[in-house]
């Protein structure tokens, strides 16, 4: 069976009002430079912020750039303490470490905005995968899924959390 790699690493803050980010929007810094990375393309926006590839001009190593929406760091109140929550997580994380996770590398602040950079694996999404794939078997299920129980094992060991494990999130 595939090896599975869980994108997004355990530093989800989830805002549970179903409401998204005005200033987040998908692919807003594609093309720039931010926090010393060339950033290529997005890969997907959430509540919090938008993923996206960048490279890194130092050494051309392909990276994942999570940055946080502008409007959560530049308000207060409940957005703003999203914003802190997320850099809460984001810097513990950066000494999380398991097979099954991404690296988190470095985690910071540029242009007021909170982000972090992971180690980029090339995966798919499960979604992805089974839609391309098929079902899977029952051996290659269990493997897949112990995998991910395990990652989230390890993580909520370390304090972490993930604040939306599913189909996209998680990746092969």
């Amino acid at each position: 069976p595939a090896d599975l790699a869980y994108a997004g690493g355990a530093i989800g803050a989830c805002d549970t009002t179903g409401r998204v980010s005005r200033w987040g929007a998908m692919g807003e810094l594609t093309g720039t430079t931010f926090a010393g990375l060339n950033v290529r393309d997005a890969i997907r926006s959430d509540l919090v912020s938008t993923i996206y590839t960048a490279v890194d001009p130092r050494d051309d190593r392909l990276l994942v750039l999570r940055v946080v929406a502008a409007d959560l760091c530049a308000t207060g109140g409940d957005d703003r303490e999203l914003y802190r929550r997320f850099l809460r997580r984001a810097a513990a994380a950066l000494t999380f470490e398991h097979l099954h996770a991404p690296r988190i590398e470095e985690v910071g602040e540029h242009r007021g905005r909170g982000y972090l950079v992971a180690s980029s694996v090339d995966t798919v999404p499960l979604g992805e995968f089974i839609d391309e794939r098929g079902p899977l078997d029952i051996d290659a299920a269990l493997e897949l899924f112990s995998q991910v129980a395990d990652v989230l094992d390890a993580s909520h060991h370390a304090g972490l959390n993930h604040g939306a494990v599913n189909p996209t999130t998680l990746r092969i």
